[in-house]
Order: structure tokens, then sequence, then C-alpha cells
């Protein structure tokens, strides 16, 4: 299946259909620019099952020192959620920005957690003034 978020409604009808085909999605990960989520998250959080995880993929923004506290988006609210927020990895001077591979592992990591953590760091945001 091929869905853009950027296409509210065919993003909507997309998996409305797999959802159809298949049963409510279980597990859903949300990795949405901001100016797409407030219609993705709506569209996603019609095809979850009751018990449905979903893990929302944030940038390192998300951990800036004046950034309020990540919290499951309101379409998404009564369903588990895990943020996860995106670091770097690395020694100033000599900082990066987290590869495809620890990306993935790091989310993986967050939907395995045994003790439910709502909120997952990937890499390092701190000391903030490191970031690459």
């Amino acid at each position: 299946m091929t869905a853009d978020y950027t296409e509210p409604d065919l993003f909507a009808a997309a998996l409305r259909g797999a959802a159809a085909r298949t049963g409510p999605f279980r597990l859903a990960v949300l990795w949405v620019h901001a100016e797409g989520r407030p219609h993705a998250y709506s569209a996603v959080a019609d095809t979850l099952s009751d018990d449905a995880l979903v893990a929302e993929v944030l940038g390192s923004r998300a951990a800036a020192p004046t950034a309020p506290p990540p919290r499951a988006p309101e379409a998404l609210s009564r369903k588990r959620h895990r943020s996860v927020i995106l670091g770097f990895t690395g020694q100033a001077p000599d900082t990066r920005w987290l590869g495809h591979k620890e990306i993935s592992e790091g989310v993986l990591a967050a939907l395995r957690d045994p003790l439910d953590r709502r909120l997952h760091v990937v890499g390092r945001v701190r000391p903030w003034e490191d970031r690459p």
C-alpha cells in the first residue's frame, strides 16, 4: 500500500481500505511533519484497534530546553502512545544526526519497551548546545 499524508483524502481512503482488508491496525509508527499531523493523525486514529500502540517519532526540537513535554495528540489520546525523540550522537565538536539504522533500532526498542515508558530518546539531546 502506498499512502502519502500530504494528500489527506487519498491518505485516509488508503488507510481505511487497508483496515477493511486486514482489520484495525494494532501498531502504528507515525513520523509526520508538523503541518501534516492534524489530518494524518485523525486518519490513522480512525483505523486503529482499541488496544493499539502508537509510536510518534519527533525531531530533537521536541527536547529543546523551552519545549513542553511531548504528549499524545488529541486524535490519539485514547490509545497507548509513546513519543520517540530523535537526538544526535558523538562528542562535541564532532556530533552528527542519527543514521537510518540507529533511528530504526531506536524506534523498535521503544515499541518493545517492557516498562511501557511514554518517552524514549534515541541518541542524546543534552547538552543542547552539542547538536550538529
